[in-house]
């Protein structure tokens, strides 16, 4: 009869799923966008767009329209790579990459982006001669920013990680940690006298 789980081990497994790195970046990005716009009623400052409230929402709405897309775009074509590599290689490609934090914050950070310029576009003011939230526009911009360099990123990251080489590896991983009972061996390379390029993998497993 097995026992029940604690409360930290399923904290730890609910940390350790796909969705929870990309839910608290984007609760974290719509929570601040709330006070941002809080405190840009109190503070008053002075907007960095020249045409106003329609020009602040033109681009809001510029800036939630492309990340949508390219949020969608970039995973579905991520998607279909892992797919083809799990089905040619091992099937614990796809869980390699459902794990990956790299793979997790970026999601996080694209979804943010357009979450952050929603809240920010519905505190825009109606009238043409009221003044804009300029802190949670140079923020807005910044996520932009930001979700461009986490893009050559996560291309670079993603590169690394589809190289053969690197997908035995973490295959060999897992397998050992599988085989002592989730601790992880170590991979051991022996090089046999007669074939110096031939490599074997070995796990240490407990006695």
């Amino acid at each position: 009869m097995s026992q029940p789980r604690g409360i930290l081990p399923r904290l730890r497994g609910v940390w350790g799923s796909f969705w929870a790195v990309p839910a608290a970046i984007a609760t974290g990005a719509v929570l601040g966008a709330i006070l941002l716009t809080a405190l840009d009623l109190r503070l008053r400052l002075d907007g960095f767009l020249p045409s106003g409230p329609e020009g602040a929402r033109s681009l809001l709405s510029s800036v939630i329209t492309a990340m949508i897309s390219f949020t969608a775009l970039v995973f579905s074509i991520t998607v279909v790579a892992v797919q083809l590599a799990s089905s040619q290689y091992s099937p614990r490609v796809l869980r390699t990459f459902l794990r990956d934090r790299v793979t997790q914050a970026t999601l996080g950070t694209f979804v943010a982006t357009f979450l952050f310029a929603m809240v920010v576009l519905a505190a825009l003011p109606g009238r043409s001669e009221a003044r804009l939230p300029a802190l949670s526009l140079a923020v807005s911009m910044a996520l932009v920013l930001g979700s461009t360099g986490m893009f050559i990123y996560y291309l670079h990251h993603m590169t690394a990680l589809m190289r053969v080489s690197h997908m035995m590896r973490r295959s060999g991983y897992r397998a050992g940690a599988a085989s002592t009972g989730g601790r992880p061996g170590r991979p051991i390379r022996t090089v046999p006298r007669t074939d110096r390029s031939s490599t074997c993998w070995r796990h240490r497993i407990p006695g």
